[in-house]
């Protein structure tokens, strides 16, 4: 990132200037300060020689403030506007150079960066013209700069002497001095045993993690001489989902008309004056247990939700998440077990950064209320173990009652009202309307051509794939019926794609392929023990299915609990 460079060079170049203004002004200011540092070097030391050896060292500080700042700044900017980006640094930039630095200031700060950063805010004029956001980014950054800063003076060599000579002008309240000193130091209690003065630097490490590794999604099927999918970048490919209250009327599929058609227009019409933008339910509720069918883009949701949050990127009625710290459990790597304790639940995405996790800093931030917690699969865990997660997520809430939780399920694992007791909301995931269709098929394409990986067709044929798939459900009434959730819309558009733009005229050919991939390989793909220890063939799984539809059938039942599933197939 260009930017990210360039401002990084920009504000390295004042701080390392800033420290040298402080080591060559010996604490004057007044005409000099207007001064460059190379005029200033000049002035102060004697020989051609010293004054090249003292400019090149400084330039290797500049150079090792930029090596800092820059991974920073990329994360930090990655989605906001040239403009916005420009602004931030210019503000940061602007408070350096006016700011107070004299040896006065520093020393009445104690030479402590969050000081120093408190008397630049209060002695410089506030910077005009930046929202929230941008006051955010803007008050990290000076922090950051300030703290270079300090250990830059502080390493010079001729900082020990002055330091000296200021204390012992201090010597008459040496007493109130030591104990001022004191109290800044990180409060230790029961949540922060070793301090808390490590957390923000942890938190930065954690969210940069979740935002490079998150955000990332498997193509639904393997490219013909690959060993896996594709992948594709999550906040490219995430498509809005909608979603309605579970207390609302039973959700309709559509009909066919007198003609034998689908009126499609009057069932989306309908569809969409019944559900809500998942964002939009979501902002008003603080629980959620959302359920949806498979396939339905539960867990896309969620590592959507994450790398927003770790990018601080949400907007409209999420955007009060902004700040939130994102944490995401996987029920399934606790299968056999229990849930995780607090100070365990960063391993299953964050696990190769724990070892450097300060003690107590998950049970910090819970307590704090700016945790977003997010809880995926009970359907995957069996079924004597999901009354423990019922109870793990009680106690949890009994603790840190301030924390925003997310629970999901396919609906056949928890009822409407499984947390209503725990105070969750329940939230169901809605089919895709025609509409919905059309703009996830866009949105795959899109991701496809981002993705840079080797295709079966050439990149400049994407066009023509997407427009050809987006005719083929005007007049195929099975293939809306089938691609109505993101899963099987995906399996759609990868066949389309691997097939060169050519999709099962028969119903029969296009759910076979569907089965084979859902009932077959998905499971075992995502490394569900249950169906990666499977021995039975794709053949011996559609008898089983089979015989177990037509009894849901012939009893109208849509549900099964496993026991009498069991005793049928036996």
């Amino acid at each position: 990132m260009v930017f990210a460079e360039t401002a990084a060079l920009r504000l390295g170049s004042k701080v390392a200037g800033a420290a040298g203004r402080a080591w060559l002004d010996r604490g004057r200011r007044g005409q000099e300060r207007a001064l460059s540092m190379e005029e200033l070097i000049r002035l102060r030391l004697p020989g051609v020689r010293l004054q090249r050896e003292v400019e090149a060292q400084f330039t290797h500080i500049t150079n090792a403030v930029f090596d800092r700042l820059e991974p920073s700044l990329r994360h930090s900017f990655e989605r906001r506007e040239e403009h916005s980006r420009q602004a931030v640094v210019d503000a940061v930039a602007d408070t350096f150079a006016k700011g107070d630095l004299s040896d006065k200031a520093l020393f009445a700060t104690d030479a402590r960066a969050p000081e120093l950063v408190r008397h630049l805010v209060t002695t410089t004029t506030p910077p005009p013209g930046l929202d929230a956001e941008e006051t955010r980014l803007y008050e990290l950054l000076l922090a950051e700069c300030a703290e270079y800063y300090v250990r830059i003076v502080r390493g010079l060599p001729v900082f020990e002497e002055r330091a000296a000579a200021e204390l012992l002008a201090r010597t008459a309240t040496v007493g109130a001095e030591i104990s001022r000193v004191l109290a800044r130091l990180p409060d230790r209690s029961h949540f922060a045993p070793e301090g808390a003065d490590l957390d923000g630097a942890f938190r930065r490490e954690y969210l940069a993690l979740l935002s490079r590794d998150v955000d990332e999604v498997e193509m639904f099927r393997r490219v013909p001489g690959q060993d896996s999918p594709p992948r594709v970048p999550l906040s490219v490919a995430y498509m809005s989902l909608r979603t309605r209250g579970e207390e609302g009327p039973a959700r309709t599929r559509p009909r066919p008309t007198v003609a034998g058609r689908l009126d499609m227009g009057r069932w989306e019409a309908a569809a969409e004056a019944r559900s809500l933008r998942v964002e939009s339910a979501l902002s008003t509720r603080a629980r959620v247990l959302l359920r949806g069918e498979a396939g339905t883009g539960k867990t896309t949701l969620l590592r959507w939700l994450a790398v927003t949050a770790a990018r601080g990127a949400f907007t409209g009625e999420l955007s009060e998440w902004n700040g939130l710290t994102p944490v995401l459990v996987k029920l399934r790597e606790y299968g056999g077990g229990r849930p995780p304790l607090p100070e365990r639940m960063l391993d299953g995405v964050a696990g190769m950064i724990t070892g450097i996790l300060p003690r107590g800093w998950t049970e910090r931030e819970l307590a704090s209320g700016r945790v977003l917690l997010m809880v995926d699969g009970i359907d995957e865990l069996v079924a004597g173990e999901r009354p423990a997660v019922r109870e793990w997520l009680r106690r949890l809430l009994g603790q840190y009652p301030g924390i925003r939780v997310l629970v999901t399920s396919r609906p056949a694992a928890a009822r409407a009202g499984w947390l209503t007791a725990e105070g969750f909301a329940p939230l169901h995931l809605d089919r895709m309307s025609p509409s919905g269709l059309a703009g996830f098929v866009r949105r795959w394409h899109q991701a496809v051509r981002a993705s840079g990986s080797a295709l079966p067709c050439e990149p400049e044929e994407l066009p023509e794939y997407e427009e050809a798939l987006l005719t083929a459900p005007k007049d195929r009434a099975h293939l809306q019926a089938l691609a109505g959730t993101p899963l099987p819309a995906a399996m759609l558009c990868a066949m389309h794609l691997a097939q060169g733009r050519r999709l099962p005229r028969g119903r029969m050919e296009l759910y076979r392929n569907a089965l084979h991939t859902l009932v077959h390989e998905r499971d075992a793909d995502r490394g569900i023990p249950s169906a990666a220890d499977s021995r039975l063939t794709l053949d011996d799984k559609l008898v089983l299915l089979r015989d177990l539809a037509w009894r849901l059938s012939d009893n109208n039942r849509s549900e099964i609990d496993v026991p009498r599933a069991a005793a049928w197939t036996d």
